[in-house]
């Protein structure tokens, strides 16, 4: 592997081509039909080569041990997070803004012991997809935690939702009421919101926008057919400069 044959060599005693590099090819030697012994050459590209090879493995296999042990990340999201678009951030909001006009928060209630992992709640997890935002804690909760969310839009309105596969419920506002810029707004506002049924993963909705929404203003008043609000949150998304779409995923057991 690491050498190649490159000519073989008479070594019979008198002959007059001892020593002398003939052809790879040459079965005897053409004067004195000895046999020849192959001469070979050690290939350092090939060495070098091949000792990159292992300490790329190496360093493949420490970065994703290290992401999937120390980081909590599934193999998806450590490949996101080595393209640039995993990020950690300590509150719900688009973690390259370094001004967020909005920003949010996770409130847990634990009933029993912590969760394993669950040393600092605000540390999160966010992967970009598209222009959407996924955020889930870097931790998996027990079933009868309860959560609410903090939310704090600087500037225009926001609207929340817990969504389920065929259809989701509107938890703010209730009504259509005026911006909330500058106020802290609590979701849901008197009370938490109980986990339970596990194992399985509680998904909400965080629109925040610059500008009053009518299309999910309208959709307070009951429950939204799931693909319906999947569809505006991707076009909502487009408008980067003035939404932020987030999906807050809770998962617990």
């Amino acid at each position: 592997m690491f050498s190649e044959l490159i000519g073989k060599k008479c070594l019979t005693q008198g002959c007059a081509l001892q020593g002398q590099l003939q052809d790879k090819g040459l079965a005897i030697c053409p004067e004195c039909a000895g046999e020849l012994t192959p001469v070979m050459r050690t290939r350092k590209d090939r060495i070098l080569m091949a000792i990159a090879a292992v300490l790329i493995l190496a360093l493949v296999g420490g970065t994703f041990g290290y992401a999937v042990m120390a980081l909590r990340l599934t193999a998806s999201e450590t490949l996101s997070w080595l393209s640039g678009r995993v990020t950690f951030p300590d509150r719900v909001t688009a973690p390259e803004s370094r001004k967020p006009w909005f920003y949010g928060r996770i409130q847990w209630n634990f009933q029993g012991s912590r969760p394993a992992g669950a040393v600092d709640t605000d540390n999160l997890i966010c992967e970009r997809r598209g222009e959407e935002y996924w955020f889930h804690p870097r931790f998996q909760s027990n079933d009868g935690d309860q959560i609410h969310f903090e939310l704090n839009p600087q500037e225009g309105y926001v609207y929340t939702f817990y969504k389920m596969d065929s259809k989701a419920i509107p938890l703010y506002p209730k009504d259509v009421t005026d911006s909330p810029a500058g106020k802290q707004v609590r979701v849901p506002e008197n009370e938490n919101m109980k986990l339970s049924g596990g194992p399985a993963t509680e998904t909400f909705l965080i629109v925040a926008s610059k500008k009053a929404l009518p299309e999910l203003a309208e959709l307070q008043t009951g429950d939204v057919p799931g693909g319906k609000l999947d569809e505006l949150a991707k076009n909502l998304s487009a408008d980067k400069e003035n939404n932020l779409v987030m999906f807050v995923q809770v998962p617990h057991s």
